[in-house]
């Protein structure tokens, strides 16, 4: 995120230009966090300016005090509010796809088992990522000769569209992992705070064979990368002109 100098004394000298609203949705993978998340940073945004324009965009002590103060709140408010959000995760089970190739099949529900919340960062005053922990149970079809098996996905929209992608990885508990072995995977994928438009998009975890995933990996994060470059600006006060 873009902020103007190199402390905290300069957000007081910033004024939000224009802030646009989220749909809130519960049906996606993530819940309602990415509108809470989202609605929190604007809020931040919005009170910062009348910060700014109440001390006239001053940068004396009693203004950064003010500003310091209301990131601290608001650091504290959404993790005790944003745990109400995640607690409501916790035993989901998130839709899933298998497609040919794959060296395992999928045998349980694939579950969220932990969500570590994004943290409020003061030297961006912005969310950082999302963390959602999954667990699920594969057999594998063919021999590993590793102790290790890697699965890898796409995370996807209803209609199909890649939007996210994520690895994966399942310990076998001995020798390696041969033909109809059972491997548990519980590992986390790592969510950039975007849009809560796209955020809300998220459903279905599309899991490929890593050739196909090798192939795609780039073309998504950079589509992931450009609409983290919207989010910022979407959520910087311009500077005051």
């Amino acid at each position: 995120m873009r902020v103007l100098g190199t402390t905290a004394c300069s957000i007081v000298a910033l004024i939000l230009s224009s802030c646009g609203g989220s749909t809130s949705s519960s049906e996606g993978m993530l819940g309602e966090i990415p509108a809470y998340y989202e609605k929190q940073g604007l809020d931040f945004c919005a009170q910062v300016s009348e910060i700014g324009k109440a001390s006239g965009y001053s940068q004396d002590q009693e203004t950064v005090e003010k500003v310091v103060k209301l990131a601290m709140d608001l650091s504290e408010k959404s993790r005790e509010e944003g745990k109400t959000l995640a607690d409501k995760l916790i035993g989901k089970v998130v839709s899933y796809q298998e497609t040919e190739g794959l060296p395992y099949k999928i045998v349980s529900d694939v579950t969220i088992t932990d969500i570590e919340l994004p943290s409020f960062t003061f030297n961006s005053f912005m969310f950082d990522e999302l963390k959602v922990e999954l667990k699920y149970q594969v057999v594998a079809t063919e021999d590993i000769s590793e102790r290790y098996l890697f699965t890898y996905c796409f995370v996807t929209d209803t209609e199909g569209n890649n939007l996210d992608c994520a690895s994966f990885t399942g310990k076998a508990e001995g020798n390696p992992i041969a033909t109809g072995d059972t491997v548990t995977v519980a590992d986390d994928i790592k969510i950039a705070m975007v849009s809560a438009d796209v955020l809300n998009k998220f459903h279905t975890l599309k899991f490929v064979s890593e050739a196909t995933y090798e192939e795609q990996r780039e073309t998504i994060n950079k589509q992931m990368e450009q609409w983290i470059k919207e989010y910022e600006t979407k959520m910087t006060p311009e500077e005051k002109q």
